[in-house]
């Protein structure tokens, strides 16, 4: 079984490679870093929130119970695009290899990045629909938050792994531009499935 998954992984990674494309010679942490943020203004904050991951996961099924979907684990593998799939998978993919620690906190940088504004976008959207409190909650928190997430995880993770380990720098770079590749090709996926009036899952939720 891990070698199986060992040769889906290479599979993956590959795709996700050839995707990106070559790392130019002046691409570096920084520089891509200043390129994020230009691209988008950020909710500055007034507090943070430090949570245990396990309380991060009990709001989001929170979240899920109130819109009425199944919080169990894994529940609708089987019905979101691969899309939707490849964008979790990156993550993992990421996360479980050490050789990859570079690319992990790339993809960890441009996800605090873009949460804050995404959040609030978010909010007012729900809001909009009348959705229920705990769905609200759970994107409201995070305006405020992963602002502050942002600036810790660019002096205190970004920078601090770029300082100690500088050869890894480049993979921080490919951690940031494929995280956002997988994250626009769902984002496409789901706005040609809006305009086409269809649903953006394989199959209807039960």
């Amino acid at each position: 079984m891990l070698h199986v998954r060992g040769r889906l992984e290479d599979t993956f990674l590959s795709a996700v490679r050839n995707d990106v494309g070559e790392i130019g010679p002046y691409e570096t942490a920084a520089t891509r870093w200043t390129r994020c943020r230009w691209n988008r203004s950020t909710a500055r904050a007034r507090r943070t929130t430090c949570e245990t991951p396990l309380a991060e996961h009990l709001k989001e099924a929170d979240l899920m119970d109130a819109a009425g979907l199944d919080s169990t684990y894994l529940a609708y593998v089987d019905t979101v695009s691969a899309d939707a799939l490849a964008s979790v998978n990156l993550m993992s993919l990421f996360g479980l290899h050490r050789e990859l620690r570079g690319a992990a906190i790339g993809h960890f940088a441009s996800t605090e990045i873009t949460s804050s504004p995404g959040s609030r976008r978010l909010v007012e959207a729900l809001e909009r629909m009348g959705a229920p409190e705990p769905c609200v909650g759970f994107h409201r928190e995070h305006v405020e938050a992963d602002a502050v997430h942002e600036q810790v995880v660019r002096t205190d993770v970004v920078g601090d792994l770029v300082a100690r380990e500088p050869h890894l720098d480049r993979d921080v770079v490919f951690g940031i531009k494929a995280r956002d590749f997988v994250e626009d090709r769902l984002a496409a996926h789901v706005m040609a499935c809006w305009r086409a009036e269809r649903s953006s899952l394989r199959r209807p939720l039960s």
